[in-house]
This record gives structure tokens, C-alpha cells and sequence, in this order.
């Protein structure tokens, strides 16, 4: 299978493309036989433990301690508030 296609080919095989770019595949993609992109796998320069304290840096990820720490509001279960409704 060639590692060369069309916009048009692109536009209609690109789940399967994607799949393939995943496996480590290299594709290039062309305009009137001409290459204008290419398609390759994803590579973070950054560790697990670097995103994760990024992320927790930026505020979008609490420490463990802190999600702990903070309980939702207790609801009565289900089964108790349905027989307290056919009461």
C-alpha cells in the first residue's frame, strides 16, 4: 500500500489513515500530484511526570490529597428516597 494520497482519498479514509499513522506509519498527502502535508505519529517531548505537574501547576489537575479532601454533598441513596416518596 503507498504512503502517498490524495486530499480526496484523505477526506474518505482518514479514520483508517489515522490508524495506520498510529501503528507509526509516515503519510503524505497531495494536491494535484503535488505534496502539500505530511501525516506523522505524535511525539511528546514531555514525560508522564512532567504533564502532571504541569497540569497541576496550571490548576487543571488537583493533587490526590486535595480531591480527597474535598467531599461532594451527601444525598440520601436512591432506595431511601424512594420509599420515602411512596410514603
Amino acid at each position: 500500500m503507498s504512503n502517498t494520497y490524495s486530499i480526496y482519498e484523505t477526506k474518505t479514509q482518514f479514520s483508517a489513515l489515522l490508524r495506520r499513522v498510529k501503528t507509526g506509519s509516515e503519510l503524505v498527502i497531495t494536491e494535484h500530484g503535488r505534496p502539500v502535508a505530511r501525516l506523522v505519529p505524535y511525539q511528546s517531548n514531555e514525560s508522564l511526570t512532567e504533564r502532571l505537574d504541569r497540569l497541576t501547576a496550571s490548576g487543571h489537575l488537583l493533587p490526590r490529597a486535595a480531591r480527597a479532601a474535598r467531599p461532594g454533598p451527601r444525598k440520601p441513596g436512591a432506595l431511601k428516597r424512594f420509599f420515602e416518596e411512596r410514603e
